[in-house]
Parts: C-alpha cells; sequence; structure tokens
C-alpha cells in the first residue's frame, strides 16, 4: 500500500472504532447490533468470551453500561480491500456488572466489509498491567 492508501485506512479505522465506541457510550444497541457481524467473536479483557447474540443480550439488559472512553489507535493493516486489523489501545469508564470500572486495555480489532458494509468482525482487548 501508498502512504495515502495507509492514511485513508487509518482514517477509517479511527471513524469505526470512535462511532463503535459513540454507539456504546449512548447505549444505542439497535445501531451498535448493526455494526457487527454474524460471525462476530468479541472477547473481554476479562477473558469472557461472546458471540453476536449473547454481547447484545448483555448489552440490551445492562450488564454493560458504558460512560466514556479514549481511543489510541497504534496500527492498521490491511487484509486485502475488503478488511483490516487495528491495533491500539482504549480507557474507558464502565459499569460492569455493577461495578463502575476504570479499564486501560490493548485492543485488537478485526473489520470485514460485508454486503459493501463495515462490521465488526473481531475484537479483544487486554488488560493492563496495574501499576
Amino acid at each position: 500500500m501508498n502512504q495515502a492508501a495507509d492514511t485513508a485506512l487509518f482514517k477509517l479505522a479511527t471513524e469505526l472504532e470512535n462511532g463503535r465506541l459513540s454507539l456504546m457510550i449512548d447505549a444505542d444497541v439497535n445501531r451498535f447490533a448493526e455494526l457487527l457481524s454474524e460471525d462476530v467473536v468479541y472477547v473481554h479483557s476479562s477473558g469472557f468470551t461472546d458471540d453476536k447474540t449473547s454481547y447484545l443480550k448483555k448489552f440490551r439488559d445492562g450488564a454493560f453500561v458504558y460512560h466514556s472512553a479514549a481511543l489510541k489507535l497504534e496500527k492498521v493493516s490491511a487484509l486485502g480491500e475488503n478488511g483490516f486489523m487495528a491495533t491500539g489501545s482504549v480507557q474507558m469508564d464502565a459499569t460492569v456488572g455493577g461495578v463502575l470500572k476504570h479499564l486501560h486495555t490493548l485492543l485488537l480489532v478485526v473489520w470485514r466489509k460485508e454486503s459493501g458494509t463495515w462490521q465488526l468482525l473481531g475484537h479483544q482487548t487486554t488488560s493492563l498491567p496495574q501499576g
């Protein structure tokens, strides 16, 4: 890829991720659901894993309430013309299972274009050591 394509892909990844985080903070579960691939694998920093159905049920039931998020993407890598992987970090305040938490995690996401629309295919966060 050339520099212009790299810049455009980084911009796209940033827009998609910031949009995803905004929908989470706004608790807009229906629009958030539209971003998820039917094949999504959503791995939480706790080590728990969800598919689309189980994640959306937890989100709708209030298991996760997102208050704020700050994204810092570091690297975006093309996966052909219809996909990319992005890595970076995110700081987030969320109520998880009734407990307010400040999360600072490493982030890996995979997006794939499905029927002309970008869909989140994979998500994994890893907690950074406290200190």
